[in-house]
């Protein structure tokens, strides 16, 4: 039983990792965070909540590291899309929004994707992580980055 529990936490987890859902996602979790309630050590929601955000966190950060890193980062995150899009053609279907190889703008696509992507969710991370902390994580990451 234990096992199944835990499967359908992952389970749950990542299907709440969706880009297509992320700004339902983010509605959300802004609403949560203005609770004064929140996080609520007994709710199963706030926990898996958290656990979303943290998830999302690590995967969409990698804009926010040092040029180096971001750069290895986005070239794998284009590469991925691409690939995404090379099949969308493959199979006759129209092709998703910045998978297309020939279309694409990486800068345009990593700008568009910071805007709308990391900043909302890094910026709700520094929420939940408190007053106390955000001095100093804005400090790390101006002067040395997430590296």
């Amino acid at each position: 039983e234990a096992y199944q529990s835990f499967r359908t936490v992952i389970i749950e987890l990542l299907l709440r990792q969706d880009l297509t859902k992320f700004q339902n996602e983010m509605g959300f979790f802004r609403t949560k965070i203005t609770s004064s309630e929140f996080p609520s050590i007994d709710s199963t929601e706030d926990r898996r909540s958290l656990y979303a955000l943290c998830i999302q966190a690590a995967s969409h950060a990698f804009p926010a590291r040092p040029f180096a890193t971001s750069a290895k980062w986005t070239e794998a995150f284009m590469e991925e899309l691409w690939m995404q899009g090379d099949l969308e053609k493959q199979l006759g279907l129209s092709v998703s929004p910045f998978c297309d190889r020939e279309l694409t703008s990486v800068s345009k696509c990593t700008l568009g994707y910071i805007d709308v992507v990391v900043e909302p969710l890094l910026g709700a991370f520094i929420v939940v992580l408190g007053d106390e902390n955000k001095k100093a994580i804005e400090k790390e990451v101006m002067e040395d980055g997430l590296d």
